[in-house]
């Protein structure tokens, strides 16, 4: 498995050398549904959203499958700074990506995150189609999350805790505050 530093730095080096329209990312433990690049880009074209993205089926190796909710929702960048609820693969224009320097790389986890809320900032609202258009699949005896996850969320808050409401900063120490407790009994 690769540290994080170098994924970010490898989804960079993807970005700037595509050479087509849209990007879309997929991670080695996710698997796309035969129609999803389809659906995402007729959510995306002709609109005014920066970025579509989709549910995923959470497939652990226990045999437990979990589905989010599905609906349809707008996801503005103030419902990302309490948490990252478009998921870690999206469809978006490459120059869009481009323009806001792609992936930050000093952050040691919360990537995605951050991406996807400087995207909003700067370009609009985002769509989550309803369906379930990729299975993630989750190996529980391997820990697929780097141990940076509580310095990440806390590198997000830093970064961007000028946006936020009193509201919003108390959630986000919540949220560390259980990630902290979740890795003292694992």
């Amino acid at each position: 498995m690769m540290s994080p530093e170098v994924l970010v730095f490898s989804r960079n080096i993807g970005i700037k050398s595509a050479k087509g329209e849209y990007i879309s990312g997929l991670d080695d433990d996710d698997e796309y549904h035969q129609d999803r690049i389809t659906v995402l880009m007729e959510s995306l074209i002709n609109t005014n959203y920066c970025l579509s993205c989709c549910h995923a089926l959470n497939k652990y190796n226990t045999g437990m499958v979990v589905k989010e909710p599905s609906k349809k929702e707008i996801i503005t960048y103030r419902d990302l700074l309490k948490a990252n609820l478009i998921g870690s693969q999206v469809l978006v224009k490459r120059d869009k990506l481009m323009s806001i320097g792609g992936f930050d790389e000093s952050l040691v986890a919360s990537q995605d995150h951050d991406m996807w809320f400087r995207l909003l900032m700067n370009y609009g609202k985002a769509i989550k189609v309803k369906d379930y258009l990729y299975n993630c699949y989750i190996d529980e005896t391997i820990d697929r999350v780097s141990k940076n996850k509580i310095k990440g969320a806390w590198q997000f808050y830093r970064k961007h805790h000028k946006h936020m409401s009193v509201y919003d900063c108390f959630y986000n120490f919540l949220r560390m505050s259980k990630m902290l407790l979740w890795s003292c009994f694992s």
